[in-house]
């Protein structure tokens, strides 16, 4: 179980490095007056053909590298900018190729670019997450929409700010599950979407990170659940019971179990409970269960610490714009 504290932590501490270097970027007037206006809508015209503009880390066998496209407009350039010249997501990637051992033949590739829609997936074809800048202006216009303060629990309200970029390192870690899944070879019982939601949350609960950090990252992303259903239920959709997604209030349930299991001492007169609906008892027990489960499963894919770190160089990959199943919203 230590590794996996250590390297949650150490992760987190690179992450929230990011986010304090980035948001300076973003709130320059020019591009705050541009996110004040434009929505999702506007960004799916928007072209998506760009060549990379660095290859952040490259990869020998079993390794992860990083890959920034230039985006296709002035803020998706700036952020996408903001990502590589900060450096977290590098090592990031090299914090996990030192970790895990994945198989010589199966590198994974984490690529920054605009996409045309808000979104973010894994493709197992191409053995490649793909982050979606789109992705980060939807939920940045989500939170300026909605009042979030009306959508949740008044406790849970009060302490609440959330924040676009907690919710794309959450949706980061969700997607890495998905690739664990699939390189490793990881045996799912139940529906895969569930398994890495739940492996994202306890990556991040884990690790001996604040719980200041804890739940920012983890509320941004209940808040983000519950905004979209707010959003979905607003403009007339009916809800996707036959999806491979669990519905967003069952998503944002599942998390807070796992937040509030984790510390149910710290979380008991803070709101969460009522998100619980009277099954708050049961948390503590499915989250030690689940942190056993994911050890167990992981332990043996642990990379040898005295193996050679080198890599070799590795050309630029064009964009991935055709995902296995290009409807799918994380």
């Amino acid at each position: 179980m230590r590794w996996l504290k250590v390297t949650a932590s150490l992760l987190m501490l690179m992450l929230m490095s990011f986010l304090t270097t980035i948001s300076p970027l973003l709130s320059q007037s020019s591009l705050s007056h541009n996110l004040s206006r434009e929505t999702a809508e506007e960004i799916h015209n928007q072209a998506t053909q760009t060549p990379p503009i660095q290859l952040a880390q490259n990869s020998g066998g079993g390794r992860i590298r990083v890959v920034y496209h230039e985006g296709t407009d002035e803020r998706s350039r700036r952020l996408v900018n903001g990502f590589r010249e900060n450096g977290a997501f590098d090592k990031f990637a090299e914090s996990i190729s030192n970790t895990f051992n994945l198989p010589t033949d199966k590198n994974l590739t984490i690529t920054f670019q605009n996409c045309g829609q808000a979104n973010a997936f894994y493709n197992p074809t191409s053995r490649e997450i793909v982050m979606c800048s789109e992705l980060w202006w939807d939920s940045d216009y989500l939170f300026r929409a909605y009042n979030f303060a009306a959508e949740l629990p008044q406790e849970l309200a009060i302490i609440t700010e959330p924040n676009t970029g907690y919710v794309f390192l959450f949706v980061l870690l969700h997607e890495f599950g998905h690739a664990l899944i699939d390189i490793l070879d990881i045996p799912v019982v139940g529906r895969e979407e569930d398994a890495v939601d739940q492996f994202s949350t306890m990556f991040l609960l884990v690790g001996n990170s604040s719980s200041e950090a804890r739940k920012k990252i983890i509320l941004s992303t209940i808040t983000w659940f519950v905004l979209s259903a707010k959003r979905k239920e607003d403009e007339g959709r009916q809800p996707a019971y036959w999806g491979q997604h669990p519905l967003e209030q069952q998503r944002m349930y599942n998390i807070a179990c796992l937040w509030y299991g984790n510390n149910p001492e710290e979380l008991e007169y803070t709101g969460v409970t009522n998100l619980l609906r009277g099954q708050a008892p049961q948390c503590p027990q499915r989250y030690q269960r689940l942190v056993a489960d994911w050890n167990q499963l992981l332990k043996s894919h642990l990379r040898n610490r005295n193996s050679s770190n080198n890599s070799s160089p590795n050309s630029n990959s064009g964009q991935n714009t055709n995902p296995s199943e290009p409807n799918r919203i994380w």
